[in-house]
């Protein structure tokens, strides 16, 4: 597929999460305020780029799909004035649907990351995350439906870890099947309510 091999560059179109994630370094970092780019002004710089050479974007957000109506905006500016981009960037599984994923594919999208993070139940109340298999299937299902590349991230080893969240974390990644799975040891990094 187009994209592996191919120099990227990062464009930032949102930062800040709203989610209340105990672990998360982003609201340290960028803060629990969402601010999203204007739609015109990410088409302006994959333009620019895309006539130096460069065609193909990470577009990195801590949610790309927190705000829908901005996100169908940002395809739509990209499918217009940018035919030849290619992109990848992270959402949430709740945040994601079937016309949301088919803007995005028609806009250049061939990769999506999940920042699923935890999948034990028992984990999931300790740092105040969702972890629901079934929303997490759909929204891999949808990304098969579209030809789009699923990426889930998952973290293991927060201080509540046991054999039996362990064993969840197994059953969750069958029952989701994403193309590809990226593991992450938690870390209470400073300033989070982890730490």
């Amino acid at each position: 597929m187009r994209g592996f091999r191919e120099t990227h560059a990062t464009i930032r179109v949102q930062r800040g999460c709203p989610y209340p994630s105990t672990y998360c370094l982003v609201h340290t970092v960028s803060g629990s305020e969402a601010r999203h780019r204007s739609p015109s002004s990410i088409a302006d710089e994959m333009s620019e780029l895309i006539e130096s050479g460069i065609s193909c974007f990470y577009l990195r957000a801590e949610t790309f799909s927190l705000n829908r109506t901005w996100a169908l905006e940002v395809c739509k500016a990209i499918a217009e004035r940018c035919p030849k981009a290619k992109w990848v960037t992270t959402t949430r599984v709740e945040r994601v649907d079937d016309e949301l994923l088919g803007a995005m594919k028609k806009a250049g999208c061939y990769g999506v990351s999940f920042g699923l993070d935890v999948a034990s139940p028992t984990i999931a109340k300790h740092v105040k995350k969702l972890a629901d298999p079934e929303i997490a299937a759909e929204a891999m299902r949808l990304c098969d439906k579209h030809q789009l590349i699923s990426l889930a991230y998952l973290m293991v080893g927060v201080i509540w870890e046991t054999e039996e969240t362990l064993a969840d974390t197994d059953r969750f990644i069958q029952a989701i099947r994403p193309d590809l799975l990226t593991i992450h040891f938690a870390h209470p990094y400073p300033g989070t309510k982890y730490h």
